[in-house]
């Protein structure tokens, strides 16, 4: 348990970092910079998390007892447990983030989904209904909770392809001069 809520602490501390620095770079302050740095976000995300579950999983796998079969299901197990303990640990910083740090963070949000709905061709009087019912979606609390979760599920997936490249142990080095 101690290798899955350390590695799983990494993840969310290295989390932080990256939504400062898209606030000090002022990608979250305009929803049009939001919506163009999705995609680089969501790909720096995953490699934060790839990166310490990769971690998280070579290491409980060089302590597992040998006389266990390590194989894909404590890989999986390893990494799932990884993910649930950094999307756990996360919620306080990103909580801070949305209500403290960055609370205009919900109207830019809330901003880039009318963008969104004009481009798809809504008149102005469906966007007016529709809105209210996304803004109860952009709270600090919602989105902490929706941030934890899809974290956890983006986690699940990278421990699928990660315990896959990391069920079997490596092969121990012949001994010199055999």
């Amino acid at each position: 348990m101690r290798t899955p809520f350390l590695h799983g602490a990494g993840i969310a501390i290295a989390q932080a970092p990256v939504n400062l620095g898209f606030f000090f770079a002022g990608i979250h302050s305009r929803a049009d910079r939001l919506a163009g740095a999705q995609g680089p976000g969501t790909v720096l995300m995953l490699a934060v998390i790839g990166t310490g579950l990769t971690l998280a999983l070579r290491e409980r796998r060089a302590a597992y007892p040998p006389e266990r079969d390590w194989g894909f299901a404590p890989a999986f197990g390893t990494g799932v447990l990884t993910g649930l303990c950094a999307a756990l640990l996360g919620m306080l910083p990103t909580y801070l983030y949305f209500a403290v740090i960055n609370p205009s963070f919900s109207d830019v949000l809330t901003e880039m989904q009318r963008t969104a709905l004009v481009s798809k061709g809504l008149s102005e009087a469906d966007i007016e209904k529709i809105m209210p019912m996304m803004e109860k979606f952009t709270g600090p609390g919602v989105l902490t909770a929706t941030g934890a979760f899809m974290s956890l599920v983006w986690a699940s997936l990278l421990a699928l392809v990660a315990a896959f490249f990391l069920k079997s142990r490596p092969a121990a080095s012949a001994p010199a001069g055999t």
